[in-house]
């Protein structure tokens, strides 16, 4: 059995008649989401919040307006470099905040973009409206601070994750309905190891992987080591996950599954 059916994960519902998406897998719902997110945060944090001092110190180091502070080891670049295109015309605080509440909307949108097909949209808009109503989230969006990105970007390692952990490391559909299949008793036998696919997906979903952990890892590197570390345990495998063949695949799988969505909360 394939992790994402052992994480519960069922296939996503069949296209409508004449190859239109379904309602329920419009891609509006996280549009929706994200939207909603970015327009909390303009009306309840973004108008009056000032800068604190750690927001200071990223800000300064991107900015021509003023002198850069003192940069210590413990931080790390991925802040100045988001806030460059805002810092570097204007010193306004405003126009930052609007900057920083739009791209985080973006962001939760990649990020439950990442799930698409392994649940409906609208129940990944549903848990996108869980997060996104949170005082810490939107608190934390318009702010100049790595907090809520690598909370994002760990979001979106984990579901990517779970795509390449599918049969043959399949992308889309293939993968969940491959788990399904096999749940249902209309695919591979139980215990028998799924035949090799195309290699392509699975390597454009490594390469989204590591760049989840690089985006981490240039707002918190210690953060993304762990991250880094259980999705190498996962995906151990030389030609794909480890697979049911393997007795203490499936656990490990798992195990950086349930660590990585405790990274993205």
């Amino acid at each position: 059995m394939s992790l994402p059916a052992r994480a519960g994960l069922r296939p996503a519902r069949p296209h409508a008649a004449g190859g239109r998406v379904s309602r329920s897998e419009s891609l509006w719902w996280l549009v929706g989401v994200a939207a909603a997110f970015t327009a909390a945060q303009l009306i309840f944090v973004a108008p009056r919040l000032g800068l604190s001092w750690d927001e200071t110190v990223y800000v300064s180091q991107v900015s021509v307006h003023a002198p850069a502070a003192y940069f210590d080891p413990a931080r790390a670049r991925g802040i100045p470099v988001l806030v460059a295109p805002v810092t570097m015309l204007t010193s306004s605080v405003l126009a930052l905040r609007i900057y920083l509440s739009v791209a985080s909307g973006l962001g939760l949108f990649l990020a439950l973009l990442a799930w698409r097909r392994l649940r409906p949209a609208w129940q990944l808009a549903l848990a996108g409206v869980f997060f996104a109503g949170l005082w810490t989230a939107e608190y934390y969006g318009p702010q100049a601070m790595p907090d809520l990105w690598v909370a994002l970007s760990s979001l979106a390692a984990t579901g990517l994750f779970l795509h390449a952990a599918g049969p043959a490391g399949a992308s889309g559909a293939s993968a969940v309905d491959a788990a399904g299949g096999t749940a249902a008793g209309t695919g591979p036998a139980a215990g028998s190891v799924p035949a090799a696919g195309p290699r392509r997906p699975r390597l454009a979903l490594l390469a989204g992987l590591a760049a989840c952990v690089a985006v981490a890892a240039l707002g918190r590197p210690g953060d993304a080591l762990y991250l880094a570390a259980l999705s190498v345990a996962g995906l151990d495998g030389p030609d794909g996950p480890a697979g049911p063949h393997r007795p203490d695949g499936p656990p490990r799988r798992l195990a950086g599954v349930i660590v990585g969505k405790a990274l993205a909360e």
